[in-house]
């Protein structure tokens, strides 16, 4: 029975002048590997922590921090020198 499936390859190649297991191997292999894939166990999911569902994990405590702490108020001023604003930034020179 076995022989019923290598004529027609052979058939293909002196038709055509190409050599197919060439091209066919690439094809074989990989139906092979999906297969193989098919029917292993799957994998446990991946996870950034500890599960979720498991309510003995200890987490932290959510604290309350205000969106504008730290806010400045930004008013106009007048333009100033910018020679001043410069040396204002300016880090000192090291001896």
């Amino acid at each position: 029975m076995f022989r019923k499936f290598l004529a027609i390859p052979i058939a293909a190649r002196k038709r055509y002048g190409v050599p197919c297991r060439r091209t066919l191997m690439p094809a074989v292999v990989a139906t092979l590997a999906l297969l193989a894939g098919a029917c292993s166990s799957p994998r446990s999911p991946w996870s950034a922590g500890p599960d979720p569902s498991d309510s003995s994990v200890r987490v932290p405590v959510a604290a309350y921090r205000s969106t504008v702490r730290g806010y400045t108020r930004q008013r106009p001023v007048e333009p100033g020198s910018w020679q001043e604003q410069n040396e204002r930034v300016t880090p000192e020179p090291e001896q």
